[in-house]
């Protein structure tokens, strides 16, 4: 997928922002596919840039919205810090 988006933009990534890019989408291919453009903007705050960019707003509303009640709500509290598990009991998951 990335070789695609590489051609697509007429880029070529190096390791170190292949890593930028996985971190700041989590490796889903919605948004990787609409944070490309803004990644490779080379805007120096890229996290106020994608919470800014239409396209990954809206990536993530089907994200959010395509997840069941408990998923959300879970998740929610997790953005508020109302609980925290450790780092290993939410990858068991």
């Amino acid at each position: 997928m990335l070789h695609r988006l590489e051609t697509r933009h007429g880029v070529t990534l190096g390791e170190e922002d292949i890593h930028k890019l996985l971190t700041s989408t989590g490796g889903h291919p919605g948004l990787m596919r609409m944070a490309f453009p803004v990644f490779c903007s080379r805007l120096v705050n890229l996290g106020a840039a994608l919470t800014l960019d239409k396209g990954v707003h809206d990536e993530c509303q089907r994200i959010w919205q395509s997840l069941d009640d408990s998923d959300q709500i879970a998740l929610a509290r997790l953005a508020s810090k109302e609980y925290h598990l450790p780092p290993a009991t939410i990858m068991q998951r």
